[in-house]
C-alpha cells in the first residue's frame, strides 16, 4: 500500500536519468554537426589561402627573375637580388605551408562527415542574422536550447530523487495481505477443510545500524 514513496521517487530518478541519455545523445549530435560545419569553412578559407598563396609565389618569382636579369646585365645590385630570393623563399614556404593546412583540413572533412568536400564549395552564409543580440537572450538561448545544459539540469533532477529514493529506508512500508488454503487438518488445525485471513501489515526498521545513513552518504560522493 505504502513504500515510503521509494517506487514513486524510482520512477522519477529513472525517468530524469531517460532524459539525460537523450540530452546527452543530441549534444554529441550537436557538437559533431559543428564540427562538420567548421571542418568546411576551414576547406573554403584553406583553398583561398592556397589560391591567394600561389598567385603570391608567382609574382615574387617573377620580380625575382626580373631582378636577376638586371642584374646579370650590370644594371641591378646584388643586395636586390639577395633580398628578392629571400621574398621568394618566404613566399614558397608559405604556400608549402597552405597546402600542408589545406591536407590536414580535407582530411578532417573526411573523417568527420564521412566523403570528400566538393571541388567547388558553395560559400558560407554570414551567421550574423542567428547571433542573439545581448548576453541576456545568449543566456535564455543557451537555457532552452542547449543539450548540455538540459542534459545536467535531468542529472541533477535524478540525483534528487535518487536521494528521495534512498530516504524511503527511513519509512515504514504498509502492505495489505491476503493468504488463502485448503486441505485436511489444514495448518495442524484438527478437521480443518480450509483457511482464509487478510490483514494490513506495517514494518518498521527503525534501526538498521547505520546501513541506510552510510548508502546514503555513498551515493551522494558518487554522485559528485
Amino acid at each position: 500500500l505504502w513504500d515510503g514513496t521509494a517506487l514513486t521517487a524510482q520512477i522519477r530518478r529513472l525517468d530524469h536519468e531517460r532524459q539525460t541519455r537523450w540530452f546527452e545523445l543530441l549534444d554529441i549530435s550537436e557538437n559533431t554537426s559543428l564540427e562538420a560545419v567548421r571542418a568546411y569553412i576551414d576547406v573554403v578559407r584553406y583553398r583561398k589561402m592556397v589560391t591567394l598563396s600561389e598567385d603570391n609565389y608567382v609574382d615574387h618569382r617573377f620580380y625575382y627573375q626580373q631582378i636577376e636579369s638586371r642584374f646579370r646585365a650590370g644594371v641591378g645590385r646584388g643586395v636586390d637580388v639577395e633580398q628578392a630570393s629571400a621574398r621568394l623563399a618566404l613566399a614558397e614556404s608559405n604556400l608549402t605551408t597552405d597546402i600542408t593546412n589545406l591536407h590536414d583540413v580535407v582530411a578532417r572533412y573526411l573523417r568527420v562527415v564521412g566523403e570528400a568536400p566538393l571541388q567547388q564549395p558553395p560559400r558560407p552564409q554570414s551567421f550574423a542574422g542567428g547571433l542573439p543580440n545581448t548576453a541576456a537572450e545568449a543566456m535564455d538561448t543557451a537555457l532552452r536550447n542547449s543539450a548540455a545544459i538540459n542534459a545536467a539540469i535531468e542529472n541533477l533532477r535524478s540525483a534528487r530523487a535518487a536521494v528521495s529514493e534512498r530516504e524511503s529506508a527511513f519509512w515504514p512500508k504498509v502492505e495489505a495481505r491476503v493468504r488463502a488454503g485448503t486441505g485436511s487438518n489444514f495448518d495442524a488445525t484438527p478437521d480443518q477443510k480450509r483457511e482464509v485471513t487478510a490483514g494490513v501489515l506495517l514494518n518498521w526498521n527503525l534501526f538498521a545500524g547505520g546501513a541506510d545513513q552510510q548508502e546514503q552518504r555513498d551515493r551522494g560522493c558518487r554522485r559528485r
